[in-house]
């Protein structure tokens, strides 16, 4: 009687020690399970933290390149402005210019004028003597020589 229950015991005790070992091997694999849950659960709070720090700095990204692009059209605007400015300036000049270099054609004429009556009254009152004097004579290579600086000098200016 006591050989049957020493077996029935002793099997009793094999169950249970399987029950330990099947309980022990569901504790072994609930840590792990949970360890692999505390890394998931880091790895996805490491990603979010990533994907915000990546928000951040493409909406800063973003914001220098509209303040990049704002600047620029600031620029070209102040550049054309300023470009419009000068046309402005040198069309001015050239007009001045042009105004100038017709008064000094103007004048240049008069003078060419001026020299030929002076030169024709020389003349006249040199056929009214009846002879040519060397004055007049000397007077006409001065005329011509004047003309020539006259006309050098308008061809510069």
């Amino acid at each position: 009687k006591m050989k049957a229950r020493l077996e029935v015991l002793q099997e009793k005790i094999k169950k249970l020690q399987a029950k330990t070992s099947e309980h022990q091997k569901a504790i072994r694999l609930r840590d792990m399970a949970e360890k692999k849950c505390k890394q998931l659960q880091n790895e996805i709070a490491d990603d979010k933290r990533k994907r915000a720090a990546l928000q951040r700095k493409m909406k800063e990204d973003a914001e220098g390149r509209r303040n990049e692009k704002k600047a620029a059209e600031i620029k070209a605007m102040r550049m054309l402005r300023e470009g419009e400015k000068l046309k402005i300036e040198l069309n001015k000049v050239r007009e001045a210019a042009a105004k100038q270099a017709n008064v000094l054609k103007r004048k240049a004429a008069e003078a060419l004028a001026k020299q030929r009556i002076v030169a024709e009254q020389r003349k006249r009152q040199a056929t009214k003597t009846g002879a040519p004097s060397a004055k007049s004579n000397s007077g006409s290579g001065i005329d011509k020589t004047r003309k020539k600086d006259l006309k050098i000098w308008m061809s510069r200016e």
